[in-house]
């Protein structure tokens, strides 16, 4: 049986606090509360921003040594330049591993303090997680629309979410493949991996399902998307997009300012905007959707 869609479909422009609500005089401690407690998921998120620079910093610290070790090596310092190698190695090692490890505790640090207020803000613009068959990304549908001859072992699917915008179904995931391969190594195998695609994947639910899309839905595409679809993917009923981009669908952008959480929260609405204009174009395609937008025919 069908759900019946979410009442407030649309997203509304977001609008930080008023500085009064902020100070608690009109809502009392709850208001007070709110505010110390952004104020200390910002101290720690602006902390682990520092220690992630750091981390850039010593990675391009050992990365320079490195090479410049090498320059000296190829002009005949020979042995002498081995330790320098390894001691810059390291260096750029330790700059990869914080910069990692502060990016995965930020993102940690976020879901356990807004993950329920980010998840209400996905529900409310596409309404609650249905999984349905066929719709639902997940590996083993990638494995029949992903074009052959590009071959990949491993994916990893985040932020799933199967909703409706506009009346029509759709699910929406950002994720990764991989091809795996072997390689010899002072006489012993290891395995080695090769990044085959990283970015959004779209499914929508379609009435039809014409060869190709139009010329003027590829451009619209491109235009709303900031670079055109790496997989189209056509058949009955169903429409596969692969879109190269940064944006991380249901996700708050690394480049999002932690001094003031309004801005994790904007950066995390527009990333929500951003798969809705996919669908707002592809809504507006006739020969996807006959009577036109969300194809109530």
């Amino acid at each position: 049986t069908e759900t019946s869609s979410p009442q407030a479909l649309t997203l509304r422009p977001w609008t930080p606090r008023s500085s009064g609500a902020r100070t608690g005089r009109t809502t009392g401690g709850n208001t007070m509360n709110e505010k110390s407690n952004d104020e200390i998921l910002s101290q720690k998120l602006m902390k682990l921003q520092r220690n992630s620079r750091r981390g850039l910093l010593l990675f391009l610290l050992g990365f320079i040594g490195v090479v410049c070790t090498l320059v000296g090596w190829l002009f005949g310092q020979g042995e002498e330049n081995k330790l320098p190698i390894l001691l810059f190695t390291a260096v750029l090692l330790a700059g990869i591993a914080t910069t990692l490890l502060c990016d995965k505790k930020r993102n940690v640090l976020i879901q356990s303090q807004m993950g329920e207020e980010l998840r209400a803000m996905t529900e409310g613009a596409f309404g609650p997680d249905s999984p349905r068959p066929g719709l639902t990304l997940e590996e083993s549908l990638l494995r029949q629309v992903w074009p052959q001859g590009q071959n990949w072992e491993r994916c990893k699917l985040e932020q799933t979410h199967t909703g409706r915008w506009r009346e029509v179904r759709f699910s929406a995931a950002n994720g990764t493949l991989e091809h795996v391969y072997q390689v010899k190594r002072d006489q012993t195998y290891s395995d080695a991996t090769e990044e085959v695609f990283a970015g959004l994947f779209l499914t929508v639910q379609i009435k039809n399902a014409p060869a190709a899309l139009s010329q003027a839905t590829e451009e619209a595409l491109t235009r709303a998307a900031g670079t055109p679809p790496e997989v189209v993917h056509l058949e009955p009923g169903r429409l596969f997009l692969a879109i190269h981009t940064p944006v991380r669908f249901a996700q708050v952008p690394l480049e999002a300012d932690p001094r003031n959480i309004d801005n994790l929260r904007r950066g995390f609405q527009r990333s929500l905007e951003y798969v809705q204009g996919i669908l707002d174009v592809l809504l507006q395609d006739r020969d996807l959707f006959p009577a036109g937008k969300g194809g109530q025919a």
